[in-house]
C-alpha cells in the first residue's frame, strides 16, 4: 500500500509536522513503512507542499487512514492499496470531498 501525506496544516508546515508524522507512522505500522519525500509544486489548487510518499506492506483501512487524517490535522490523505485502488480517506465527514485523481499521486517508485 502506498499513502501521500501532505505535510502543510493549512497554507503551511509546522517544524514538528514532519516529526509528527513519522511518530503516527509508527505507532499505527510499528515501523514496518519507507517513506521519501518530495516537493509537490503545482500539484494542487489548493497551495503547495511537500508531501511523504509512504509504502508499506500493510493493506490499511480506511478508517485507519481517516484516524491518522485526524492525528495529523490533514483533511485527507491519498492512498493506493495492494490491489491498485486508489482513493481518498477523510479527517470527518464535513471535509471537502474531491475525487481521487491517479495523475495526481505521487508513487513510491516513479
Amino acid at each position: 500500500m502506498e499513502l501521500n501525506i501532505g505535510l502543510n496544516v493549512g497554507y503551511i508546515e509546522p517544524k514538528i509536522q514532519f516529526d509528527r508524522t513519522i511518530y503516527h507512522l509508527n505507532e499505527l505500522l510499528g515501523g514496518l513503512f519507507e517513506y521519501r519525500v518530495v516537493d509537490n509544486k503545482g500539484q494542487s489548487d489548493y497551495c503547495d507542499e511537500r508531501t511523504m510518499v509512504v509504502r508499506t506492506p500493510f493493506n490499511m483501512t480506511a478508517s485507519m487512514i481517516s484516524d491518522l487524517c485526524r492525528r495529523l490535522s490533514q483533511d485527507s490523505i491519498a492512498y493506493i492499496d495492494k490491489d491498485g485502488n486508489g482513493d481518498l480517506a477523510y479527517r470527518s465527514m464535513d471535509c471537502e470531498r474531491y475525487e481521487f485523481n491517479p495523475e495526481y499521486f505521487i508513487r513510491y517508485e516513479g
